[in-house]
C-alpha cells in the first residue's frame, strides 16, 4: 500500500487495514499444525459482533493487528471486520487427519474465480454495488459459494471489499473495478 493512498490513520497503525495480511493468515491456517481444529473450529463459531476467541486475537496480535503494548487506542469495529474475515476464512479451511487445506490461492483473482464457478451476473452486480454492511454480507455469501464450489481465490481481495468502511473511496472503485474486470474477461474466455 503506498503512503499516497493511505489515510493518516493507516499510516500509522503498522498495517492493520492492509488487506494483504488476509493471505498470511489464510496461509498460516492452511499449514497442517500452526493451528489446532479446535482453534479453527472456535473462529469458525465466533460471534464477530463479540470477537471473544482466544484464536483469534492470537492472530490480531501476531499480525500485529491489534497493538500489543497497549499504548495506542484499539479499534474495535477495525476488529469487529477483522473477525467477519477470519470466520470466513476458517469456514472455508478444510481440516483433515493429515493435512490442512486453505481457501487462498494467491495467483487466483477473486473475479475470475467467481466467474468459473458460475457465479451469477446479478449476484456480481449486487455484491459491485453493496455498501456498508450490505457488502460485508454479499462478500461472505460469495466466498461461502465458491468454497461449496471448491474454488480458491486471492483472499486479499475478499478481504478489501470487507474492509470497505476502512478504506478511501478511491480504493473502493479501485477494489470494484479490478473484480469486475476479471469476472468479465473469465467470461469472455469461457465463451
Amino acid at each position: 500500500m503506498s503512503q499516497a493512498n493511505t489515510t493518516p490513520a493507516e499510516r500509522e497503525t503498522y498495517g492493520r487495514y492492509d488487506p494483504r495480511l488476509a493471505a498470511a493468515i489464510a496461509n498460516n491456517m492452511a499449514r497442517h499444525g500452526a493451528m489446532t481444529t479446535g482453534d479453527i473450529a472456535e473462529l469458525r463459531r465466533m460471534n464477530p459482533e463479540r470477537p471473544v476467541a482466544a484464536s483469534f486475537w492470537e492472530i490480531m496480535m501476531g499480525q500485529g493487528i491489534t497493538n500489543p503494548d497497549g499504548a495506542e487506542r484499539d479499534h474495535p469495529e477495525l476488529e469487529k471486520t477483522w473477525a467477519r474475515i477470519l470466520r470466513c476464512i476458517a469456514m472455508d479451511t478444510k481440516v483433515g487427519e493429515k493435512h490442512t487445506e486453505g481457501p487462498h490461492l494467491g495467483n487466483r483473482r477473486l473475479g475470475e474465480a467467481l466467474a468459473n464457478a458460475d457465479y451469477s451476473e446479478g449476484r456480481l452486480k449486487a455484491l459491485l454495488n453493496a455498501q456498508g454492511e450490505t457488502i460485508i454480507k454479499a462478500v461472505e455469501h460469495a466466498t461461502h459459494f465458491l468454497s461449496s464450489k471448491q474454488e480458491k481465490f486471492n483472499w486479499n481481495q475478499a478481504a478489501a471489499l470487507m474492509m470497505t468502511k476502512h478504506r478511501n473511496t478511491a480504493q473502493q472503485d479501485s477494489d470494484r473495478v479490478r473484480i469486475a474486470r476479471e469476472y468479465y474477461r473469465a467470461v469472455k474466455n469461457q465463451g
